[in-house]
């Protein structure tokens, strides 16, 4: 494999994925997983597979990051990593170099999901309305959103990313404005992913355990997650109901804003660690509750995206496009 047509990477906060294009399509046995711990920076790891893979030289990088794009230089959000298009140019050897923002990613990913991959969360049985605008929202690392609209005239895809997940953190009762303290302190403000991401659902458990004066340890995200949901009740669950609350709150919100009438889906480490409890009452009761417009957001099916690797296919329908 000493030519590739493209070489793509989702880069996180906390992980990355990485593989190859050829004949326009992801070449599913290419993609490897790998933590960003470890390694100083990504042209170190993207070299390292490249190795792996006897790649020599590819046509287009593509790559997907947990950041703003803004130029040419890229600072991940969440991570310490530098990217530069010199950089990766340096490493593959590819003429197209594309970064682009890890939820515009999954956004061009919808249409490339296996079936397989997408469970249909919601109680409604519409599939959203044809070429109506769909959103894609994650909790992670971070906490991020894009909607995905179509052009009528030319039928491409009109991707919008935002970083809403440093809006604020919307509380309505007493309990939540002291959990929005607790939130701010050190910081001057809570923002919604100082709740809605693996940081906060620690910051969320270590709160509850300070509220309740009992004794706490040094879980990690994963640890509470995995405690919650065989748990019925007690400390851990009471965390996960809460992030849920504030996540089907935060999701319904944002459907409003991008009228996504399309259908809304969810990804995201995070999400996909709490599976089982997406579809209890809370998460839709806090995700309908908009008032007069309860009506029309019941009637926009919510998906999960199963699968840690999609924003790879939405990697590799910028590639191809570029490519082409």
């Amino acid at each position: 494999m000493n030519h590739v047509q493209a070489v793509v990477a989702d880069i996180g906060g906390t992980n990355t994925r990485i593989g190859v294009v050829n004949d326009e399509q992801l070449q599913q046995s290419s993609i490897k997983h790998y933590s960003n711990i470890g390694f100083e920076n990504f042209e170190t790891l993207l070299g390292m597979y490249c190795q792996e893979q006897g790649i020599n030289r590819c046509d287009t990088a593509c790559i997907a990051v947990a950041a703003p794009v803004v130029d040419d230089n890229i600072t991940l959000t969440n991570h310490n990593w530098c990217l530069t298009r010199r950089g990766l140019k340096d490493v593959t050897g590819a003429k197209n170099i594309s970064f682009l923002n890890d939820f515009e990613a999954l956004a061009l990913s919808l249409d490339r999901v296996d079936p397989v991959n997408l469970m249909h969360l919601s109680k409604s049985s519409q599939h959203g309305v044809p070429e109506g605008t769909r959103l894609v929202v994650g909790a992670g690392t971070g906490f991020n959103s894009a909607s995905v609209s179509i052009n009528k005239n030319s039928a491409d895809l009109i991707v919008g990313v935002g970083e809403t997940g440093h809006m604020t953190l919307p509380v309505e009762t007493i309990m939540e404005f002291e959990l929005r303290e607790y939130l701010a302190r050190g910081r001057g403000r809570a923002s919604i992913e100082r709740a809605l991401s693996g940081a906060g659902l620690v910051e969320i458990y270590t709160w509850l355990c300070e509220r309740a004066g009992i004794q706490y340890h040094g879980l990690s995200a994963r640890e509470i997650s995995e405690r919650a949901i065989v748990e019925t009740d007690g400390i851990f669950r009471k965390t996960a109901e809460i992030l849920l609350r504030f996540f089907g709150r935060c999701v319904g919100d944002l459907a409003l804003a991008f009228l996504s009438t399309g259908g809304v889906y969810l990804s995201g480490g995070v999400t996909r660690a709490l599976k089982p409890l997406l579809d209890s009452e809370l998460f839709f009761k806090y995700f309908l509750a908009k008032g007069r417009q309860s009506s029309l957001l019941s009637g926009i099916p919510v998906y999960l995206i199963d699968d840690d690797a999609a924003a790879l296919a939405g990697c590799t329908a910028k590639a191809v496009s570029l490519s082409r």
